[in-house]
């Protein structure tokens, strides 16, 4: 989303840690660099390589033409998903 980020991992965070994120965003193959702080972090299910944990980060520095292309991609994401959603209704 415009103001965060989840991910799975196999570490531990503590909340108010500060990440330096490196994302890359697919298809359109958009490379982000951005700092954030974790605002949750909890344990997610059980996998076979033992315990991981979902872990939630609000950006605190993102330069703005990032966050413009963050916006684009996730309202162009939805648009792809409300149209798939409906036309599997449709069958």
């Amino acid at each position: 989303s415009a103001n965060g980020l989840s991910f799975k991992s196999a570490e531990s965070f503590n909340e108010g840690d500060l990440l330096e994120l490196h994302l890359v965003l697919f298809p359109a193959v958009q490379a982000i660099s951005a700092f954030g702080k974790v605002v949750d972090c909890r344990i997610d299910e059980p996998v076979v390589t033992g315990a991981t944990y979902e872990v939630g980060v609000e950006y605190v520095y993102l330069a703005e033409e990032d966050l413009d292309f963050i916006v684009a991609h996730v309202l162009d994401n939805q648009s792809q998903q409300l149209r798939h959603s409906k036309s599997q209704g449709d069958k």
